[in-house]
Formats: structure tokens, C-alpha cells, sequence
């Protein structure tokens, strides 16, 4: 995708057996309702910026196409240098990392659900942000959040529970408020 794309509501379901790239410069939106199923080694690389904007009740949910799903089934977005994700009212689930992130990435969640992964978000670069508001990073075969990097995280009313680890810290900098782990 090199340049601006709206997914609207209207699409539903949308079954992806590759990679899907979002170029630097271009954005993609997805709006409520819309469910991205993805094959076995597909995934979205975020070089620009993806908005996923679902909606209570109506989230925007990316997970495995397989029939039975499970943890690691896709490999789950990756966002590289200077790459933005939004995820409002939004599921990831079955991917070998929900969000894997490099150097200055900036990731926004509210009212998300990372679950049912390998890891929830992954960010083994330096100098990037997450902030997350009313979030559930459950379930997740290995950790909930791996974080070894420089990296700055604020969390808000967010529940990191039944992972194996919780969240892995090195060098990154946590602040959370009226958080369970």
C-alpha cells in the first residue's frame, strides 16, 4: 500500500495470504467491524502508519485463517523505523508477535486485545513509545510484553495476566497506573 486506503466496514471479512506492506508516507484505516484473516506466514509490515479504528462491540479484529487456530499461526504486524500503529477497539490474536516493533516506532492502544500470540508486543529497538489505555495483553504462549530495549511504555487500567512472563524488561522505562500484571 503506498498510498492512503480506507478498509470500510462494508468489507467484513477479508482473507490475506501474504504480506501486506503500508509504505512510509501512506496510511491504512480500517474501520469497525472488519476482520483481517490471515494464512500461515502472512502478516502487515507498518513502515507508515495503520489506524485500525473499531468501536465497542464492533472491534477490528486481525487472527488466523486456520481452522483451528493457535498462537504463532501468522507472523502478526511488524512496524519498522519511524512506523505508527493505532489500535482502537481492536483484536490481535494467533500471531507469533501481535506487535513487533523496531527503533522509533510510536504505538497507541485503547481499548485493545492482544491475545492468544506468541508475545504480545515485542519492541527490541530503542527510542520507541507505547502507551496503552484499558488493554488485555492475556494468553500469550510466552510473554506479554518483551521489552529488552530503550524504549518508553505508559500504561493505564491495563490487564497483562496468564502469560507465562508477564512483561520482560531491560533498559525500557514503565510507568503504569491502576494496572494488573
Amino acid at each position: 500500500i503506498d498510498q492512503n486506503l480506507v478498509i470500510p466496514s462494508s468489507v467484513g471479512e477479508i482473507l490475506i495470504d501474504g504480506t501486506v506492506t503500508v509504505a512510509e508516507g501512506a496510511m491504512l484505516t480500517i474501520e469497525p467491524g472488519v476482520t483481517l484473516k490471515f494464512a500461515a506466514g502472512a502478516g502487515i509490515e507498518v513502515y507508515g502508519v495503520l489506524v485500525a479504528k473499531g468501536a465497542a462491540g464492533e472491534p477490528v479484529t486481525f487472527m488466523s485463517s486456520a481452522d483451528t487456530p493457535a498462537s504463532s499461526d501468522w507472523f502478526g504486524i511488524q512496524v519498522a523505523s519511524l512506523g505508527v500503529v493505532h489500535l482502537k477497539y481492536a483484536e490481535v490474536r494467533h500471531a507469533a508477535k501481535a506487535l513487533d516493533a523496531s527503533n522509533v516506532v510510536r504505538l497507541i492502544l485503547q481499548n485493545t486485545t492482544l491475545r492468544d500470540n506468541g508475545i504480545g508486543i515485542s519492541m527490541e529497538g530503542y527510542a520507541g513509545e507505547v502507551i496503552a489505555r484499558n488493554c488485555l495483553i492475556a494468553n500469550n504462549a510466552q510473554a506479554g510484553m518483551y521489552v529488552p530495549g530503550g524504549s518508553v511504555y505508559w500504561l493505564w487500567n491495563c490487564t497483562i495476566a496468564e502469560n507465562p512472563i508477564g512483561i520482560h524488561i531491560g533498559d525500557s522505562r514503565i510507568t503504569m497506573d491502576n494496572c494488573i500484571v
